[in-house]
């Protein structure tokens, strides 16, 4: 099997202890710190380097992670559908984040770029994230 991991480095705007707050009904939550809540998740791991910054490391195949500031975009492998770019948005008012599933392409004869929407979903729940990245692109986030 041959297996790529991406690596993103994250840089949060509170101390990540502050952020473990997040996880006060550790019996909820299956955990009580961010890094339990993201090692949870299959072939993905949480390093601290910092009291502000993470390295994170998944299997999905996605690439070229991009800091929108209030959110991420990225690179997607190839999958069911013919979106190659994900821009995951979050919506501090109503604490919920939207989808844009896309494709990119750029001429290189007429330098021109053009994007097709794919898939759009929003008012999505944090813990429905993993499973809307699923349903729209095939790819597991987990084993």
């Amino acid at each position: 099997m041959n297996t790529t991991y991406q690596t993103l480095i994250v840089k949060f705007s509170e101390p990540i202890t502050a952020l473990d707050g997040i996880f006060d009904e550790a019996q909820a939550w299956g955990t009580n710190t961010l890094k339990g809540w993201i090692d949870d998740y299959e072939s993905t791991r949480f390093t601290a380097t910092d009291s502000h910054t993470a390295v994170i490391t998944s299997m999905t195949g996605s690439r070229d992670f991009i800091d929108m500031g209030n959110g991420l975009r990225m690179s997607l492998a190839r999958n069911k559908t013919s979106a190659n770019r994900l821009d995951i948005i979050y919506d501090a008012g109503a604490d919920l984040y939207n989808m844009r599933f896309y494709r990119r392409t750029f001429s290189k004869k007429t330098f021109e770029s053009r994007t097709k929407d794919i898939a759009i979903h929003e008012g999505i729940y944090f813990d429905m994230l993993e499973e809307m990245f699923t349903m729209v692109t095939g790819l597991y986030t987990r084993f």
